[in-house]
Parts: C-alpha cells; structure tokens; sequence
C-alpha cells in the first residue's frame, strides 16, 4: 500500500499501525502528531490502516488538534473521576461480613439501650415499696424491669433519692 503525507509518498506492507507509518515518514515529529485527517475522518495513532491513502498529520499547533487533546484529557478525567466514584462505593459496601459492633461496643450499647427500675419517689430505708415509688428508664445498669414484681413489697435497706437506679443490695 501506498500512503502520501505532506508531498512524500512511502510504501508498506498492510495492515500498519498509523503509529508507525506517522514515525517512519516524519520521525522529527512524531511527538507532535495526535492523530491523522483521513478521507475527511479522524484516525487515532492506534488505528491499523489497510489500503493506500493520503494522511494528513494533525498535531496541537491545529485547531483540531487541540479540539482532540482537550477533549481526550476531558474523557481522561471523566473517567478518573468515575474509577474514584466506584472505588468510594465499593469502600462504603464492606467486604460482605457482617460483623456486627465489637464487644465493648456491644457491652455498651446493652447497658444504654436496656431499662432499669428507677426510684419515681424518695423512697425512705426501713420502708415497704410499692408498684406507685418505682418506674422503669434507661440506661440498664440496674434492676431489670422483669425483676419489677420481686422489688415491690421488699424493705429499703437505704434511703433511695427520687429518680435513682435501684439495685439489689438497696432492696
């Protein structure tokens, strides 16, 4: 195949890279051609050529190779910023596992999310509580509110304040 560029004509073998016809026909330019006008279209330097044709190199110094550079450094960062966009989802997924709060966490979410008898009134030592002195509030580290039947009609063995969690040994 025969292949023209700027006046001078040289020939090879098909297919070729344009790549290689661009630095064998113009190698003190190579670094400047960002692709090549052939038959009214733009080629990339990647593209094989398979017949005869009359290659006009483009380079940044034209219009239209700064319209492909730009725009290529466009879809360059588009993509980037698509890469960084799915790698911060994969992040937020996990590995899959669940492996719930570790073991202080989970002590600590038990102890604040479960309920404790709570003293609703000052509650004297030596006296006989009933249902209407107690309530049940968080946080739990107290007597559970399952227990509640067990503490009413037991003696304070100390003076309880209002709104104080009871435990055992006050009861």
């Amino acid at each position: 195949m025969n292949i023209t560029m700027n006046g001078k004509t040289m020939s090879f073998q098909a297919p070729q890279k344009l790549k290689a016809i661009v630095e064998a026909m113009i190698p003190e330019r190579t670094d400047e051609v960002l692709a090549c006008f052939i038959n009214r279209s733009v080629i990339e330097l990647n593209a094989e050529i398979y017949e005869s044709a009359e290659l006009y190199p483009i380079t940044y110094a034209n219009e239209e190779g700064r319209r492909i550079y730009e725009r290529s450094m466009r879809f360059v960062l588009l993509i980037a910023a698509l890469v960084a966009a799915v790698r911060e989802v994969e992040t937020a997924m996990g590995n899959g596992r669940l492996t719930g709060p570790s073991e202080l966490e989970a002590a600590e979410m038990y102890r604040n999310a479960r309920r404790s008898v709570v003293a609703a009134a000052e509650i004297p030592a030596g006296t006989t509580i009933t249902a209407e002195m107690l309530t049940v509030k968080r946080p739990g580290y107290g007597i559970a509110p399952k227990h509640l039947d067990l503490v009413v009609g037991r003696v304070a063995k100390v003076d309880v304040p209002f709104d104080e969690i009871v435990t055992w040994d006050m009861v």
